[in-house]
């Protein structure tokens, strides 16, 4: 896997290119949270990963709360802080006991 070589471009250009020719298929859609996490870890594309994981979270799936907490990480990384804070209280409602529900708590109380 290019991913696990540290290959993180050709990575996400292989993802790109599954949620091309199969857009519909559950393979890409995991994709996207994937291809969003490589946006913000290791390609400085916090726009980028926005835009993966506001295309995950439109269809849904088993991977939401990542995805979540993903388009939160890209929006702080942005300096977008009106959208992060929306977007963390929305996260709270949906997964109040998440493993990173206590830290976003802390982080929306900077906000404030």
């Amino acid at each position: 896997d290019e991913r696990d070589r540290g290959r993180f471009a050709k990575a996400a250009e292989l993802y790109r290119k599954l949620q091309i020719a199969s857009p519909d298929s559950a393979e890409a859609r995991v994709s996207l949270v994937s291809l969003g996490d490589l946006q913000l870890s290791h390609l400085a594309d916090p726009a980028g990963a926005l835009r993966s994981f506001d295309a995950y979270l439109r269809v849904g799936g088993g991977l939401a709360q990542e995805a979540w907490y993903g388009k939160i990480r890209a929006l702080r990384a942005l300096g977008r802080a009106a959208d992060e804070r929306t977007a963390i209280e929305q996260f709270l409602v949906a997964y109040p006991a998440a493993v990173q529900a206590s830290g976003l708590r802390a982080r929306l109380s900077e906000l404030r």
